[in-house]
């Protein structure tokens, strides 16, 4: 018989911390992605141009963002400009299937890095259940190289979206000019 510890229990040995979780995040948050992770998405599940509205959405941007950089202006018929952020069809996220994701292996950047900040420390208001939060906490220890890897290629994303952005404000367009322009870039 194999008695495992609580580490090996919520760290990843046998299960991970998420193993426990209710999805929490999934379900409460709108998930914002970058180009980059639209295009990996639309690369694993082979989505067409007409699918795109089945899966992601541009929300007015009617939030406090720290990250102007990532607002994205876009046109309505009456040639009015709005900010919009670039999301995932949320609450809960269009990908959650029985409390698990189902594009896990290509998920977004800001899923995989969650409950954690891009410096590594773990989010003082991170949703999980107390036994996940203590599979992080410990898994982090042990595993923090990966989490700042993570974390690296967020920003670096990030950053690469950012100038996306900006070249895209400097003539903005309608939504669905917008999704043709990411789409396009998907294909290079």
């Amino acid at each position: 018989m194999i008695l495992m510890s609580l580490y090996d229990l919520v760290t990843g040995k046998y299960f991970g911390p998420c193993t426990f979780c209710d999805a929490r995040c999934c379900k409460e948050y709108t998930i914002t992605i970058t180009a980059h992770d639209f295009s990996n998405i639309v690369k694993n599940l082979k989505l067409k141009r007409s699918d795109l509205d089945k899966y992601f959405e541009l929300l007015k941007a009617s939030l406090l963002n720290s990250d102007e950089a990532t607002i994205i202006l876009i046109k309505d018929d009456a040639e009015s400009i709005h900010e919009c952020l670039l999301t995932l069809k949320s609450h809960p996220c269009i990908f959650l299937k029985n409390n698990k994701c189902g594009i896990h292996k290509f998920a977004p950047l800001v899923c995989k890095l969650y409950p954690f900040r891009y410096n590594g420390q773990m989010l003082s208001s991170a949703r999980c259940v107390l036994i996940s939060k203590v599979g992080y906490f410990l898994e982090n220890k042990s595993n923090k190289k990966n989490i700042m890897k993570i974390a690296d290629q967020f920003s670096y994303n990030l950053y690469e979206y950012r100038k996306l952005i900006r070249q895209w404000n400097t003539s903005p367009g309608s939504k669905e000019q917008f999704f043709d322009y990411l789409y396009s870039l998907t294909n290079e």
